[in-house]
């Protein structure tokens, strides 16, 4: 799934407004870079995370 489209999934099915506004804090931290490969969040200088991360994978998980 791509991240807009994961955004836009949680907008719109994301139960009460305070547990829709937390996930969607989440999410936005975990976006992926310009390339759409590696977690801009996770990926500090020394280490990368590709994209989706860990976090991620397990939000779609329960939203499947």
């Amino acid at each position: 799934m791509r991240h807009d489209d994961l955004l836009a999934t949680i907008a719109v099915d994301g139960g009460s407004d305070k547990l829709k506004r937390a996930l969607l804090a989440v999410v936005k931290l975990h976006k992926p870079d310009e390339d759409n490969e590696y977690c801009d969040y996770d990926s500090p200088e020394w280490d990368v995370v590709p994209y989706p991360c860990a976090t991620i994978q397990a939000i779609e998980k329960e939203l499947a």
